[in-house]
């Protein structure tokens, strides 16, 4: 997000932010409201998030949308205050403003964040561009916050994986905390929604295999992402599906009671029910929930509920999700089956693991006669991209549906990666 750190630093000019989105048509009032309502909701977890980039994390304003809020309040600002120095604590808090230079990091342009900011940077050390996610310096004394940033670096560290992020280093450089992440010079798949609507079922299938692969990869090593969701999805320019984010990650074999109890961790439109319910123990089944309603989103080109915040949570834990062929009717039965399964309510009644999602989709997409090799990712050059709004060109036909039998592994379907003798073993964590 670009503007000057202390555009949002107060209350005042949060309430202005609402007023302006209002009036330019950008958002209603309940939204606003349901916006604050979230912003209060990270403050009381000690996380501070500019109200900006909740409601783009949220997807009910583009980040296009958001700048020209921000440069609409700079200008009446203008107009109608003097000037006013602001201390460089007030910045720390939040951007910096950039271009600067942050030890060894050139530090280019934001790109983003929710749990900490995001730059794009260029390592002087290393002669390579990063991806830099900092704490603002004036939480640096907070022992809880400092933890769980330090967590996040510790669960990346753990990931080694072509569909994940790769992660670099973290550490300290004047007095703000760092984690220094591989770039990756792509568009999310929230970006290619917005470009494209919805995408087609193969497509989709590919997209969804490859998470798996990338969560399955995370849950062996004992780790939850928690926050599955097309904005935490990258795909280079060499169509490699890439898992990023792990703010809200968790060790499952590790107490570390950063979390209140009974508060609700995760993005409401991708959330699981017992996310949503803030219970204590979740388990890997939390993200396959997130995939489904990913899964969702990608053709029906739109996620499972609307409303605030409140209303999706609620929604996620007491409403059945729409059918997604009433919305996609040229999806097939099989697809279908499979959001409904993933998103079913009850934990235990999804597929368990991510390695019979695999096996699932291979078994759909062979049915489809459609195969496509892992490898070969979802390879759409910048030179030949297109929309992938087009109906899938296979005809939709009657599939087995998705049961406990199918999380097997199908005749015929390539086997899913490394499986663990002991995979159904994981253990689920206590949310402290």
């Amino acid at each position: 997000m670009t503007g000057p750190v202390g555009d949002l630093g107060g209350a005042a000019a949060i309430e202005r932010f609402g007023d302006i989105a209002i009036e330019l048509g950008l958002l209603t009032p309940t939204q606003v409201q349901s916006l604050l309502e979230k912003q209060r909701h990270y403050k009381d977890l000690g996380i501070p998030m500019r109200i900006d980039s909740i409601a783009v994390d949220m997807g009910i304003l583009a980040r296009t949308d958001c700048n020209l809020i921000l440069g609409e309040l700079r200008k009446r600002r203008k107009l109608t205050q003097p000037r006013v120095e602001r201390p460089t604590q007030q910045q720390d808090d939040e951007d910096l403003i950039v271009p600067c230079r942050l030890g060894p990091f050139e530090v280019e342009e934001r790109l983003g964040g929710v749990m900490g900011a995001v730059y794009r940077a260029y390592d002087t050390n290393m002669n390579r561009h990063v991806a830099l996610k900092l704490l603002p310096r004036s939480l640096s004394h907070d022992r809880q916050l400092v933890e769980r940033f330090q967590r996040e670096a510790r669960a990346a560290g753990k990931l080694s994986h072509p569909n994940v992020v790769a992660f670099y280093a973290a550490g300290e450089v004047e007095k703000r905390y760092y984690i220094s992440m591989e770039y990756v010079d792509g568009e999310s798949l929230t970006e290619r929604l917005e470009r494209v609507g919805r995408i087609a079922e193969r497509e989709s299938l590919t997209i969804i295999r490859e998470l798996a692969h990338a969560l399955y990869h995370a849950h062996v090593n004992n780790l939850l992402h928690r926050d599955v969701k097309p904005d935490n999805v990258i795909i280079d320019r060499a169509g490699r599906v890439r898992l990023t984010d792990m703010g809200l990650a968790k060790v499952l074999t590790e107490d570390t009671r950063l979390t209140e109890s009974g508060i609700a961790i995760g993005t409401p439109h991708y959330i699981s029910p017992e996310q949503a319910r803030g219970d204590r123990v979740i388990d890997r089944r939390a993200d396959l929930y997130g995939l489904g309603a990913t899964l969702f989103h990608l053709v029906c080109g739109r996620p499972p509920y609307d409303g605030n915040a409140a209303e999706v949570m609620r929604k996620h834990v007491f409403v059945a999700p729409p059918d997604p062929k009433a919305i996609s009717p040229e999806i097939s039965d099989a697809c279908r089956n499979l959001i409904l399964k993933l998103m079913a309510k009850d934990p235990n009644q999804r597929l368990q693991s991510a390695d019979a999602l695999i096996a699932t989709i291979n078994s759909i997409l062979n049915e489809k006669g459609t195969q496509i090799r892992s490898a070969d990712a979802v390879r759409t050059p910048a030179s030949r991209r297109k929309s992938f709004s087009d109906s899938d060109p296979t005809p939709s036909r009657a599939a087995p549906p998705v049961t406990d039998a199918a999380e097997s592994k199908a005749e015929g379907a390539p086997a899913a990666p490394e499986s663990s003798g002991d995979d159904e073993a994981l253990p689920g964590i206590e949310e402290n």
